[in-house]
């Protein structure tokens, strides 16, 4: 293993949205088109944005190789439910087990007694649903009208 997890800092804020500049036009593109994609980097991947996501959220942790970012995950709270909102890895280093061992640091972060762990994607974004549902991961429902952007929830079945 080529990465350590660890909780992120301010001093990775810079690197972050690096991340995202990377990873959200190659997840989303192609299932929501050039303007949604940029309309969310402006929204969730600013510097004030997870600046504010560093002290906001139960959770964010970040996968570093030596002094690179290379993942991230970040977990907060929605309806009493703790929800990971972002879970992205550096497309160079997919297949390496870094989603896994994020997700699974979460997970083990979580206070006992916690609701089940719940996460979302987009509709059409295929990838993603089978990385979920292969670590035991359940859909639950969808958000919006067929035939625009649909939101798939899912929730981490019981151990």
């Amino acid at each position: 293993m080529r990465f350590v997890i660890r909780p992120a800092g301010t001093h990775d804020v810079a690197d972050l949205q690096a991340l995202g500049q990377v990873v959200w036009p190659i997840t989303y593109e192609h299932v929501t088109g050039a303007e949604h994609v940029a309309a969310n980097l402006a929204a969730w991947w600013t510097a004030a944005a997870l600046t504010r996501s560093l002290t906001e959220s139960l959770a964010m942790l970040v996968a570093v190789d030596g002094s690179r970012v290379v993942g991230l995950l970040e977990v907060g709270e929605y309806d009493g439910h703790p929800v990971m909102w972002k879970l992205y890895v550096h497309p160079d280093r997919h297949g390496e087990g870094i989603g896994s061992a994020l997700l699974a640091a979460a997970v083990a972060a979580l206070p006992a007694g916690s609701a089940p762990l719940r996460t979302e994607y987009t509709a059409g974004n295929a990838p993603a649903g089978r990385w979920y549902a292969a670590r035991g991961f359940v859909e639950t429902h969808r958000d919006g009208a067929p035939g625009v952007l649909q939101t798939v929830w899912l929730q981490l079945a019981s151990a």
